[in-house]
């Protein structure tokens, strides 16, 4: 399958990184506090040096600008880098780069924001560049995954802080038509390389919303391609693009994206969804951390892992799983991570069950499978559950 990006698509990334890059810059500079923890590991300035790294990236690869700080090796980095590696990347650019101060940063993602904007101007949409693991990453694509980036990080910055941010399912809906079938309709180089368990036999998905383009991902050996829609699919998935991100990132959980109904699985194999997902993966937080309620709420119900601080060094009690005997007690770090070893499987296992029964009880709710996209207005669209207080 060809990725093909229309004038709209193009006009519509552009301007949402644009938008969205002010919004982010705003959300910044309203925290106080530029310390507060945004998850277990990043700071709110941590977060937004992250970003503003991202945009480095893109404009080396545009040749608008050098990137503003010495790090030898950076470019075979980039190419020797895969989704199992991701992590480790991050943390070599971010020792390299060391500015975290707030307002400094914003300037500078700005700046870089406004050189991709200006060098991609007059580019053909379709050109490829060369990424992370060896992918060939269209122009198009950049962009989505810059607007990826600073929904996610925002939410991300937003909950731990208690501040308002939309992600609107068009803006979401772009990373998925961009970037990810973009991807897979071309060359992932060794992107996908280290998927646990690749299986020979190939598994056929097909994914659909309201705001994106229809199209079969299919699995095979550990590689993924893209294909049109077509009789075969082992499953079918309706989605919203904004969950489907959040959920692809680990921000939330499988279980929770499908029993919400945000995701419906049907199909005749809905049970090989888990086995797809582990070669159709994105750099992900750990499960302990998925799920989060807003900074200052606590969910009922079944207490969760520990997750982010809702504040600068005081974690949210109330959101801590004790594992009787072993853990509560505090013991030895051997025995505590054999329990959490089995724990994390067994989390694994019933994920991988609600699933199955998740589609299975949505089969018959699920809408029949129509051609076109749905024409839905422009104005972005906020999901109640983040944008709210």
């Amino acid at each position: 399958m060809t990725a093909s990006v229309t004038e709209q698509q193009w006009d519509a990334v552009r301007g949402s990184v644009r938008t969205t890059a002010d919004r982010f810059c705003e959300l910044v500079a309203s925290i106080p506090d530029p310390g507060t923890r945004a998850t277990a590991t990043w700071s709110v300035a941590d977060m937004t040096a992250h970003v503003t790294t991202v945009s480095f990236l893109n404009t080396l690869l545009l040749q608008a600008a050098p990137v503003p700080f010495d790090m030898p090796g950076l470019t075979a980095a980039i190419a020797g880098t895969t989704i199992e590696t991701v992590d480790g990347l991050n943390d070599q650019v971010m020792s390299h780069f060391t500015e975290r101060e707030a307002g400094r940063l914003l300037e500078i993602l700005r700046d870089h924001i406004g050189l991709m904007l200006t060098a991609s101007q007059d580019r053909d949409p379709a050109e490829t560049f060369s990424w992370l693991g060896g992918a060939r990453l269209p122009l198009t694509g950049m962009f989505a995954h810059m607007l990826n980036e600073l929904l996610i990080h925002g939410d991300d910055i937003a909950r731990a802080t208690g501040a308002r941010w939309a992600m609107p399912a068009a803006d979401a809906a772009l990373f998925f038509d961009l970037f990810l079938i973009g991807l897979a309709s071309g060359n992932t180089g060794h992107l996908l390389d280290g998927s646990k368990r690749p299986l020979r036999r190939r598994i056929a998905v097909e994914f659909r919303s309201g705001y994106t383009t229809p199209v079969t991902f299919v699995v095979r050996n550990g590689t993924v391609t893209a294909e049109p829609p077509g009789p075969g699919a082992d499953a079918a998935v309706r989605f919203d693009p904004a969950t489907l991100n959040m959920m692809l990132f680990g921000r939330i959980s499988k279980p929770r994206a499908v029993l919400t109904r945000k995701i419906v699985i049907s199909g005749r194999r809905p049970w090989l969804m888990p086995a797809f997902l582990r070669t159709v993966r994105l750099p992900s937080l750990a499960k302990d951390q998925q799920d989060q309620p807003r900074h200052g709420q606590h969910r009922g119900g079944p207490p969760a892992l520990p997750g982010p601080l809702c504040r600068a060094g005081a974690a949210c009690r109330r959101n801590r799983m004790l594992v009787p005997g072993v853990l509560r007690t505090g013991a030895p770090d051997r025995g505590r991570s054999r329990v959490m070893h089995v724990f994390q499987r067994s989390r694994t296992v019933i994920s991988g069950t609600l699933i199955a029964a998740a589609a299975a009880i949505s089969v018959a709710a699920l809408p029949a499978p129509g051609g076109d996209r749905q024409q839905r207005p422009a104005a972005p669209l906020a999901d109640p559950e983040r944008a709210g207080a």
